[in-house]
């Protein structure tokens, strides 16, 4: 099943805050005749955010990010369950809650697309996530006894650290982290 993931890939999984993960190659086909381009998956196993939804993020991300343009066909069920070696059943999970947040539609007889405003929902969800995972982080150090002046040092120095040193779910894996 794993044929298609490069030998390096293969043989040195990523580790992402000490948690194994594995990044997966999938090739994602253009109906406007753009041709094919990598996207990266990573699926940690082992963070406890649970696999479809790890999918249902990385998507909603790239489509954020413009990687995936409205219109755009997805792959199969069948071919991405393949390519990240897991049940078709997180696939179909995953896509089933991108049609239901309207991100996704079904081209009948053709697949799955990329919504008509898809791109401006998805920069929302993206917003949102991101929003609620920094008051978790900032609530932990406020709790911790840090003050505000502390925090926003720590932010702006982190902030300075990662600028251009982090891969984006459409990059190819080329930043460094």
């Amino acid at each position: 099943l794993r044929s298609s993931v490069p030998p390096f890939l293969r043989s040195n999984p990523l580790t992402v805050l000490g948690a194994r993960c594995t990044m997966y190659p999938v090739h994602w086909y253009c109906l406007a005749g753009l041709g094919v381009f990598n996207m990266f998956f990573t699926i940690n196993e082992s963070n406890g955010i649970a696999i479809y939804e790890q999918i249902v993020r990385q998507v909603t991300f790239a489509i954020a990010e413009e990687t995936f343009k409205v219109g755009q066909m997805l792959p199969s069920v069948r071919a991405l369950s393949v390519q990240l070696a897991i049940n078709p059943n997180t696939v179909a999970r995953a896509y089933q809650e991108l049609q239901v947040d309207g991100v996704l539609e079904t081209l009948r007889g053709r697949g799955l697309v990329v919504c008509a405003g898809a791109i401006r929902r998805c920069k929302e969800i993206r917003r949102s996530m991101i929003a609620e995972s920094l008051k978790i982080a900032l609530t932990e150090a406020l709790h911790g006894g840090l003050e505000a002046d502390e925090i926003r040092e720590i932010v702006q120095k982190q902030l300075t650290k990662l600028d251009g040193n982090v891969a984006t779910v459409s990059s190819s894996g080329n930043a460094t982290s």
